[in-house]
């Protein structure tokens, strides 16, 4: 089985058409996740790939709507250091 953290990089990659993974991505985000984990799967398999940007894209909706998490604030970091 694959862990919270995976579903939620996993959920956070893809393009399906909003809101189906922008709910699930904020009720996981509500379960309690390892951060540390999400953040270290995102540098280790995400970063500079194709994928990146669909999970910058999802993460920047989520910060418009006031919702913020470790990985949010990477990506922000990223973006604006590029």
């Amino acid at each position: 089985m694959a862990s919270k953290e995976d579903v939620y990089l996993l959920k956070a990659l893809t393009t399906r058409p909003f809101p189906r993974d922008y709910e699930d991505l904020l009720t996981l985000q509500q379960t309690g996740l390892n951060w540390n984990a999400v953040t270290a799967e995102y540098e280790s398999q995400v970063k500079n790939t194709p994928l990146e940007q669909n999970l910058a894209t999802k993460m920047s909706y989520l910060k418009k709507q006031g919702i913020t998490n470790p990985l949010v604030k990477t990506i922000d970091k990223r973006v604006k250091n590029d």
